[in-house]
């Protein structure tokens, strides 16, 4: 017995419902065995990111409150991993300390950029 593990490559031609193929076969010096395979269905996430504020004029100093919302849509199939998220603030914002927060993942801050960084988001 053998056993493998492969991973599913993040690439163009893996697509959400793509079925992959792994095949084998045995040879010897003087035979073949007949080949035989085993299918994967690929899926993937489908996440829609929306971002919003309720701000929507204001003076120098006023703070506006921006929300991300991050969902699966109905098409999505997979949960997502390793999913990095990124905003930049537009020139003339600053981030007000200690503000940025998540109810999953980790968030760093850097340079008017906030990154939020998960491992998993499940369906």
């Amino acid at each position: 017995t053998i056993q493998i593990q492969a991973r599913a490559s993040d690439v163009a031609v893996n697509q959400n419902a793509d079925v992959l193929i792994n095949r084998a076969q045995a040879f010897t010096d003087f035979s073949q065995s007949s080949e035989v395979q085993a299918a994967v269905d690929f899926v993937q996430p489908e996440l829609d990111v929306q971002k919003s504020t309720t701000f929507t004029t204001g003076d120098a100093g006023d703070i506006a409150t921006y929300t991300i919302t991050i969902r699966h849509t109905a098409a999505s199939s997979a949960n997502a991993y390793n999913m990095v998220l990124g905003d930049l603030l537009a020139p003339g914002l600053q981030l007000v300390a200690g503000s940025a927060t998540t109810d999953f993942g980790s968030i760093s801050t850097a340079g008017g950029k906030i990154t939020l960084t998960a491992p998993a988001y499940t369906l």
